[in-house]
Parts: structure tokens; sequence; C-alpha cells
């Protein structure tokens, strides 16, 4: 399995809804249920490339994109790291990834609480 192809073609779904006029929530969930999964590791890994973005970008999260995001994170960190099957580089990006999305959550969290 490759991540960096994974998350190319996350991203390249989620900027093709947005340049559709999408919003980056409607966006978000588009890619989230017609995007095609392949292993169950895509429910964590599209959330978390999504959220990564945003982090990156200052965006607004819904609700609903909240919750999705945290529970791929929660999902990522009981996953034990044996079983991704990526390269060492892959598995890299994907850690980096997800803890660009938890300090996001880390940020939402603060502003609600």
């Amino acid at each position: 399995m490759n991540y960096f192809k994974k998350k190319c073609l996350v991203l390249e779904w989620f900027y093709h809804w947005i340049d559709q006029g999408q919003t980056y929530e409607n966006a978000f969930s588009q890619v989230i249920h017609c995007l095609n999964r392949e292993d169950k590791i895509d429910d964590i890994i599209y959330p978390i490339v999504m959220a990564e973005r945003f982090a990156r970008n200052y965006k607004e999260l819904s609700p609903e994109m909240i919750s999705c995001i945290k529970n791929a994170i929660e999902q990522f960190d009981e996953l034990p790291k044996k079983s991704f099957d990526f390269t060492s580089e892959d598995f890299d990006e994907f850690n980096s990834d997800a803890n660009e999305a938890k300090a996001l959550m880390a940020y939402v969290n603060k502003l609600y609480n």
C-alpha cells in the first residue's frame, strides 16, 4: 500500500469538489461518502488527510467533521503500528499528518471548552 498515492487521491477529489463550488464541509462529506475504500485503513486515512489540510489552511470545522476526524485519530492511535503496510517514508508521512490532525483537534477542543 502506498500512503502518498492515497493522500494524493483524497486531495485530488477534495479539491475537485471545491473547484465545483462546494463548501469545504460538503467537499469533506463527498470524499468520505463517495470515494471508494480499497482497505479498512482508508476510513482512517481520508479524514486525517483532509484534517491536515484544514489545519494548514485554518478552515472552520462542522461538528460532523470534528466527530469524523476524532474517530479517525482514535482508530489511528489504537491500531498497532506494525499493522500499517507502508514503507517507512509512507508511515512517517502518515504519522506527520495524524499529528497535524491531533493538533487541530486540540485547538478545536480549546476553542469549545
